[in-house]
């Protein structure tokens, strides 16, 4: 399981000329706490396909839209300067219209008003991220970091960088040193967590989250994180009160609801287990690729 920052629902139209053969994705790009994001980077790729790919941009109401995507799964990223890309994988059907929406966090802020010796080569390896040229934006915040070594914005961006490349050892590395190098710094603990659960090393995943929840303790995404890597560290009752809060902050977060029901089952609650698939199947879109195991796991718990 992996962080993202997605909320999803059944969209009420489409267009015509695709109906039939086609689907069409759709959403809005929001940042925390500042609202939908203009001129936002979405890039649609169909998954295991580079050389299917769309890219577009959100208007002034923070809105994309991309029609003629053929049957199949697709991995949808948002990005935008200033802030940490999220992404999502998401499955369009024949003839469905799907509502895919993102929420970005902003980036540690870099800089004062007077420059810093290695703000140039930090601003051009942002430049270098945005426009996907990962190998040579690692070189340019490699380059700021010669300037100041422990920056913590500069290494936050970095492991962004090399994560990207599936660097993940580095980039484990750099997180590191960003939260050394400022322990408040929520970006470096939360790419931490993330790089860490891809590393299968979930007890350090799971320090890093529950310092990230210090940091800013009404991020739903952190505490869902936190669930994730309490359940593949085989700690349920954990798992469990970290989806609790996650819902606590974020009433309509499906993916929490979908594993806290499993969690559920696992310590044998079955009425919670029961009442939260229920409302998991309430709030989840019909093609959220949770649906149909929800529904089996529902079907027998109503038997028992």
């Amino acid at each position: 399981m992996r962080k993202t920052l997605v909320t999803a629902l059944m969209c009420l139209f489409a267009f015509i000329a695709f109906a039939d053969t086609t689907g069409r994705l759709t959403g809005t790009v929001t940042a925390k706490g500042i609202g939908p994001l203009t001129g936002a980077n979405v890039k649609i790729s169909a998954k295991g396909s580079s050389k299917i790919t769309f890219n577009v941009k959100t208007d002034k109401k923070g809105l994309y839209s991309q029609i003629g995507l053929a049957v199949g799964t697709y991995v949808v990223e948002a990005s935008m300067e200033g802030y940490l890309p999220q992404s999502a994988e998401w499955k369009v059907g024949l003839g469905e219209a799907t509502v895919l929406d993102l929420e970005l966090i902003e980036m540690p802020k870099m800089a004062a008003v007077k420059e810093s010796p290695g703000t140039k080569d930090a601003m051009q390896g942002t430049t270098l991220f945005e426009e996907g040229k990962h190998e040579e934006a690692v070189a340019a915040f490699a380059r700021a970091l010669e300037a100041e070594p422990d920056n913590p914005a500069y290494l936050t961006r970095l492991g962004l960088a090399l994560e990207k490349l599936n660097k993940l050892a580095e980039a484990e590395a750099a997180f590191a040193r960003a939260t050394q190098a400022d322990p408040s710094s929520f970006a470096g603990w939360f790419n931490l967590g993330h790089v860490s659960m891809d590393l299968k090393k979930y007890p350090a995943a799971i320090d890093a989250f529950e310092q990230a929840a210090k940091v800013d303790p009404g991020e739903p995404e952190t505490f869902f994180n936190l669930g994730s890597a309490n359940f593949n560290n085989s700690r349920i009752p954990e798992a469990v009160t970290a989806w609790e809060k996650a819902i606590q902050l974020k009433p309509d977060h499906a993916s929490a609801h979908y594993w806290l029901g499993t969690a559920y089952v696992n310590l044998g609650k079955i009425p919670e287990a029961k009442a939260t698939f229920e409302k998991f199947l309430q709030i989840a879109p019909a093609n959220d690729p949770n649906v149909p195991q929800a529904k089996l796991m529902l079907d027998a718990l109503s038997k028992m």
